[in-house]
């Protein structure tokens, strides 16, 4: 299988390292995200290839200006006693995004060929997973047990606030190469402040085969 491709909106670098620094030591089993990485999903495209994810990308209409989010409660993402990640609900900007969640990924995941998406909008920062690894089966559900256990402990004591601004749409992809310090690459990127027509790519979008070091999820 292929590496997952996604559009998101990027955590300015700045704020993002500000939000992740305030975080509690996390427990035994829970890893953060990368302050790098920090980042809100407009629309997940699945391992769809480059072709097809530019495609999405190209399709997207994103008619938000640049805003700036605040960070609400910490909350498990999936089923509470099994859940694949914690992520930090906005506050402020959380209903302006939700909308627009909601009227822009049906036309990328369909130009991609994507499955299309159910769920309702939300508005969220992944912040961290759990992660266990035991040698049999017994083993590795007990442990799944405690270590999502713990996270939610840890996640109750998350500080809230903010600020988190948000400036730009960005179409990433897992790196070749993931490090601790980032996972996820930007591919290209557009600023939030021309918002582009529907259907046309956008004279400003920039590409990027190196890193995402001007602030992102």
């Amino acid at each position: 299988m292929g590496a997952s491709w996604f559009i998101a909106l990027p955590v300015r670098r700045d704020d993002a390292e500000a939000f992740v620094a305030s975080f509690p030591a996390p427990p035994p089993g829970l890893r953060l995200i990368p302050a790098a990485d920090l980042h809100i999903t407009i629309a997940f495209l699945g391992s769809v290839g480059e072709e097809r994810a530019r495609a999405a990308w190209d399709a997207l209409f994103l008619p938000l200006m640049p805003l700036v989010a605040t960070v609400g409660p910490v909350v498990p993402l999936g089923r509470p006693g099994h859940y694949s990640a914690l992520g930090a609900r906005l506050a402020k900007g959380r209903s302006t995004i939700e909308t627009i969640i909601g009227t822009a990924r049906d036309a990328a995941t369909h130009a991609a060929g994507a499955e299309p998406e159910t769920r309702p909008p939300l508005a969220h920062v992944t912040i961290a997973r759990p992660r266990t690894r035991a040698r049999t089966r017994s083993a590795s559900r007990d442990a799944g047990v405690a270590v999502r256990s713990a996270g939610l402990d840890w996640a109750a004591k998350v500080p809230l606030g903010g600020p988190l601004h948000l400036e730009t749409v960005a179409l990433y992809t897992r790196r070749d190469n993931p490090s601790p310090a980032s996972y996820y690459r930007i591919v290209t990127s557009r600023d939030l402040t021309s918002p582009p027509t529907a259907g046309n790519s956008p004279a400003s979008q920039v590409d990027s085969d190196s890193d995402n070091d001007s602030g992102i999820d």
